[in-house]
């Protein structure tokens, strides 16, 4: 796959036959809804490997892109519960880089963008996951902890 601008590409997984309504954090976070998640940028990629509890990962992803707005030169990582490889984001000035630490995967697998372009993806995509599990599990909108996430992402 070739994308010009910084894309998040992810295959959904859930639990259609689960209520949703008084779900707890860890429910909804961990127990409910993965996916695997691609990150593109031009004819470069990194790749997730495994499937990754998606709300666990798009919503602490958030506000680590919230803390690099802040700083024109900021280092922060991403460690993944499930394996002990990271992510690493180091934003300098307007631009920003993320690398990773995955096994296996050979050369530079570093993507270089805009930060601003980095910034609009992830706010976008955990809009759209927000959204999909809406409309997968309307029952959710009931759930006070699902409500916080909805207001994180913008959505009504």
């Amino acid at each position: 796959m070739f994308f010009e601008h910084f894309k998040i590409v992810y295959q959904f997984e859930h639990d259609e036959g689960k209520d949703l309504s008084m779900a707890d954090e860890w429910d909804l976070t961990i127990d409910s809804f993965t996916a695997r998640i691609t990150f593109f940028k031009e004819n470069k990629k990194i790749e997730m490997m495994g499937w990754i509890d998606i709300l666990d990962f798009v919503l602490p992803l958030h506000s680590l892109a919230e803390e690099l707005a802040i700083s024109d030169d900021m280092k922060k990582e991403y460690p993944f519960t499930e394996s002990d490889s990271y992510l690493f984001f180091h934003k300098t000035k307007d631009t920003i880089k993320i690398s990773s630490t995955w096994d296996g995967i050979a050369g530079d697998t570093s993507l270089t963008m805009p930060f601003r372009e980095f910034f609009v993806e992830i706010k976008a995509t955990l809009k759209k996951v927000i959204l999909e599990i809406l409309d997968t599990h309307p029952e959710v909108k009931k759930n006070p902890i699902f409500l916080k996430y909805m207001k994180i992402a913008q959505v009504k």
